[in-house]
């Protein structure tokens, strides 16, 4: 998947991201579980740019769904 750098800070971010706003309290309100499977299937297939934000109450759904990934 193609990188792009963000920026001036040297990161290579995906041209895909994953937005979170649909797994959190203001739109679906998906269980821990069930919030977390796409996160972690984005990072499986190479996605590495997350869109979150405090308002959207799904900060958990992401960690849950980096669990087990190296961060690299």
């Amino acid at each position: 998947m193609k990188k792009n750098v963000l920026g001036r800070t040297g990161l290579k971010v995906t041209e895909l991201s994953i937005g979170t706003l649909i797994l959190g309290k203001i739109q679906a309100n998906l269980s821990l579980e069930d919030g977390a499977k796409p996160v972690a299937r984005a990072v499986e297939l190479g996605i590495n740019f997350i869109d979150t934000a405090a308002s959207y109450g799904s900060q958990l759904h992401v960690r849950e769904g980096l669990k087990g990934f190296s961060g690299e």
